[in-house]
């Protein structure tokens, strides 16, 4: 899949993504078989946001213990400003 330079970042990412928020109407094991495909596919980012319902779960449970941490980047939104904000 092609990839391309993220504004910057200097973040190598596919040309297309993963969206969460279709996932969350799916079961657990649906959606992580989903997310599972994508990657072997090559698709190395997810966006997602708390908004989205289960898909920050899902998209953490279909990235648990099957790839390494550091070949996919996990995009996320919310309503702080800082990265202290969004943790809490």
């Amino acid at each position: 899949m092609k990839k391309i330079t993220l504004g910057k970042s200097g973040l190598l990412v596919t040309k297309a993504g993963f969206g969460g928020i279709p996932i969350q109407r799916l079961k657990d094991d649906d959606a992580v078989s989903v997310i599972h495909r994508a990657i072997e596919l090559g698709i190395n980012w997810f966006d997602t946001a708390h908004g989205y319902g289960s898909s920050e779960e899902r998209i953490g449970l279909g990235l648990q213990g099957k790839f390494k941490r550091e070949s996919v980047y996990i995009f996320t939104k919310g309503p702080g400003k800082t990265a202290a904000d969004i943790e809490n």
